[in-house]
């Protein structure tokens, strides 16, 4: 089991003196207030657990060290708000997630895309890609996206997949994420995984007319991912639209809030931006 903590030390402690630490003085690390009172500076330390429960083993994933003004500021951090804009192909997610980072400070959040997580062609057993459905949960790794929100309310910084929707593969470089107050998902597919879904305090479906949805999707294939008129139709009639008939439209039923317009509905977003404002002061007081 790993547990990630927040605890306060002396400014004179080292790394060495706290894995010199007894067994006593981490079970009490262990209690359910994350930070303690060692002194006016803080450090992150990952303390895992052996299954046997006879060996304790503590390794410094981050260190921070900070003044006693900042200690709200990286409470929010491991206690950090996720939300989960979701929605058919083309409904407006990235416009409707940059209108709320407008209205909040943008360095405060983090935007990951689930389409970032799409496995690379090598995972299909040599199919071409005309072969694949790249619309159904299947051919996005989303066992890794969960690993890397819960790794990010922790504290700890991760390296995103970045996908080359060109060549339907993952790059060699990758992208690192800080850890954030608030994090936003955006993807069709978010809340179809139970597991996903769940760790999401707020989630957004975005409805948005099908017909203006398909122009969307044509112009953004065509000039963001060098694809022809003909090979989106024909990807169109066959997966995206009986995946979301099948997969994305039934999500809808667990979504917090629907925002019927996309980016066109200002009300909607005001209203969800206030939410948000709503919540961190709820964790922070938490």
């Amino acid at each position: 089991m790993i547990q990630l903590k927040l605890v306060r030390i002396s400014k004179m402690s080292s790394a060495s003196q706290m894995r010199n630490k007894d067994e006593e003085n981490l079970d009490e690390m262990e209690a359910e207030d994350p930070i303690h009172s060692y002194g006016e500076t803080f450090i992150v330390v990952q303390i895992a657990i052996m299954p046997s429960r006879d060996k304790l083993n503590i390794g410094f994933s981050r260190a921070i060290f900070i003044n006693k003004e900042k200690e709200r500021t990286i409470g929010n951090i491991l206690n950090a708000l996720v939300i989960g804009i979701a929605g058919g192909t083309g409904s407006g997610k990235t416009t409707v997630t940059n209108k709320i980072l407008d209205r909040l400070d943008r360095e405060r959040v983090l935007v990951i895309q689930h389409d970032s997580y799409y496995k690379d062609l090598s995972a299909f057993n040599g199919l071409k890609p005309e072969q694949i459905n790249f619309d159904h949960p299947s051919t996005l790794e989303t066992e890794l996206l969960i690993q890397h929100i819960l790794q990010l309310k922790s504290g700890l910084p991760v390296d995103q997949p970045i996908y080359n929707f060109t060549t339907y593969s993952r790059m060699k470089e990758t992208r690192r994420l800080e850890p954030r107050e608030i994090i936003i998902v955006d993807g069709i597919l978010l809340f179809v995984e139970k597991r996903l879904r769940e760790l999401f305090d707020i989630k957004i479906f975005l409805d948005t007319d099908a017909d203006e949805r398909l122009i969307r999707r044509i112009r953004r294939d065509i000039l963001e991912r060098g694809r022809s008129v003909e090979s989106v139709m024909n990807q169109y009639m066959a997966t995206v639209k009986p995946m979301h008939l099948e997969f994305v439209e039934p999500s809808k039923h667990w979504a917090d809030i629907i925002i019927p317009r996309g980016g066109e509905n200002v009300v909607a977003i005001d209203m969800v931006v206030t939410k948000i404002r709503s919540l961190l002061r709820e964790k922070a007081k938490d």
